[in-house]
């Protein structure tokens, strides 16, 4: 007869911690043995109580696990000296991608080792069926809930608050989406988006508004208070100003670049200018100088500098990154060009130059003698002008004068043109100018003439020789001063036959005009060339 005592084990299981079972212990009696009644004696074995093994399962069971690793390490901290645990759990109704959240079988497998057996003195695997808890969903509050959205808010508008509640409200929906902002936002559903009423109704936005955002969590998710998804309404407030931007360095850029490119009359021009150039009605901003430095009217061209004030319409409009700064700014706009010369028309200039220049032409004979008259008796005192240079072209009878001005004047009305680069030397030119008793070079008529007619290339009969002779003055500036002598005309050879022939010509000049070799108006001046093919 075996006489059982139990052993007392026990180890308090604090969350998942490890358990000494309640074991009894086998002690050594004698036995009947029917085949030789030899008394034999059993080994020692520690023999393990089903029921307490079973306790210890079940409570290991009753937490919620945070993931499955954590339930299946909690069991198998059962393991001690007398036996192995393996634990196994069922994850098939798991669907992809989605969390567990719930009860889920689980199998212990309990093994006795070699220092013990069960109470019945088996020493087989006996596996005990459990259920277990699990809930993978990840856990957030309300609070950082508005943390994510205000966030986004903040990552949305890094320069500017949003311009308009409806920019606000689609921002807000998009923060379930921006999940690389903070990962717990994939979880995110908002379903709605609501705003309070705005103070101010008549004018443009600009105020902190209130939000009020309703959210729920996708399955995979759960809220930290109530342990589901539900809805939870958020509050959020959030500046919404729809002022148009007004960017200060580049008005200031542009103010500049516009103003001082040019000179000005006089100082009070220049602040005319500066207060034209923008409108609060039309543009949000406008300028007004604030004070200017004292002008040197001796000076032709002298700099002054202006402090310029920029207010803008704060109803309507901020300064870029300076919501809050509606005070007017300061700036200094130097250099500007203040024009102390008395302006000349270039046009009454022209009219009086050409009206001289036609009555001198008829007393000169060339432009030599034009030129004496121009610098001896040409006043241009009055008009602050002084003659610089002359230039006369021969071919096209156009007198071209240069005109400069003292210090303290400047040409009005004259284009580019007319201007000898950067200087104040205008530039005038005067076509049909005439002189009485023209000469004719002959020298380079006769040089003309005969280069004109060497040129054989394209002729091949006496009669295009003579067509060519005839042509020569159509298209030569000698065309209005000399004239062909009728009938002079001559071809002695044949072109075709000899390959040359001896031409005859002969020239006049017409009235009003004359040789410069001396020969008479009316005298004749005969050429003659051997014509080559």
């Amino acid at each position: 007869m075996k006489k059982l005592i139990a052993l007392l084990g026990i180890a308090s299981i604090a969350g998942a911690a490890a358990v000494t079972p309640i074991v009894i212990k086998s002690v050594n009696a004698p036995i009947n043995n029917k085949d030789n009644n030899s008394e034999n004696e059993v080994g020692d074995k520690t023999l393990i109580k089903f029921l307490e093994v079973k306790e210890k399962i079940k409570e290991i069971s009753q937490p919620t696990y945070a993931n499955f690793d954590k339930a299946v390490k909690a069991f198998e901290e059962l393991n001690n000296d007398l036996y192995k645990v393996k634990t196994e759990i069922n994850q098939e109704s798991l669907t992809e991608n989605t969390k567990a959240n719930g009860y889920y079988i689980c199998d212990i497998s309990v093994t006795p080792s070699s220092q013990a057996a069960w109470e019945d003195e088996t020493i087989e695997t006996i596996k005990f069926t459990t259920t277990v808890s699990v809930d993978e969903r990840e856990s957030f509050s309300e609070q950082e809930v508005k943390q994510i959205i205000e966030a986004h808010l903040k990552t949305s508008f890094t320069k500017e608050a949003p311009k308009t509640i409806l920019e606000t409200k689609k921002t807000i929906l998009a923060t379930a989406n921006q999940p690389q902002n903070f990962a717990v936002s994939e979880g995110i559903l908002i379903n709605k988006v609501a705003n309070e009423e705005l103070t101010q109704k008549d004018q443009t936005v600009n105020e902190v508004v209130k939000f009020t955002v309703s959210v729920s969590l996708k399955n995979n998710y759960k809220w930290g208070d109530t342990n589901d998804g539900s809805v939870k309404t958020i509050t959020i407030e959030q500046r919404v100003d729809g002022r148009q931007d007004i960017d200060f360095d580049k008005e200031v850029a542009a103010i500049k670049k516009a103003l001082t490119k040019k000179n000005y009359d006089t100082v009070k021009e220049f602040e005319s200018e500066v207060n034209k150039f923008k409108s609060l009605g039309d543009d949000g901003i406008k300028f007004t100088v604030e004070e200017s430095s004292k002008n040197d009217e001796g000076v032709p061209i002298f700099k002054i500098d202006s402090k310029v004030v920029a207010s803008i319409d704060s109803k309507n409009y901020r300064w870029l990154g300076q919501p809050d700064d509606n005070a007017d700014k300061t700036f200094d706009i130097s250099s500007i060009s203040i024009d102390n010369r008395t302006e000349i028309s270039y046009e009454e200039v022209e009219d009086f130059v050409k009206d001289f220049i036609s009555k001198s032409a008829n007393n000169s004979e060339n432009s030599a003698q034009l030129f004496k008259i121009i610098n001896d008796e040409l006043d241009l005192s009055a008009f602050g002008a002084v003659v610089t240079t002359l230039e006369y072209n021969e071919k096209t009878n156009v007198l071209k004068i240069y005109i400069g001005l003292e210090r303290m004047y400047k040409w009005t009305d004259a284009r580019e043109e007319h201007l000898n680069g950067t200087t104040q030397i205008a530039a005038f030119t005067i076509g049909d100018v005439a002189f009485v008793n023209k000469t004719i070079n002959y020298d380079r008529f006769y040089s003309e003439f005969k280069e004109y007619m060497s040129d054989m290339s394209e002729i091949t009969t006496n009669a295009e020789i003579e067509s060519k002779a005839n042509a020569f003055l159509e298209s030569s500036d000698f065309k209005d001063k000399v004239e062909i002598i009728e009938n002079s005309l001559l071809i002695q050879g044949d072109l075709v036959a000899d390959g040359e022939v001896l031409f005859n010509i002969a020239f006049k000049a017409k009235e009003g005009y004359k040789w410069s070799n001396g020969t008479s108006a009316n005298g004749e001046i005969p050429i003659m060339l051997v014509l080559t093919k």
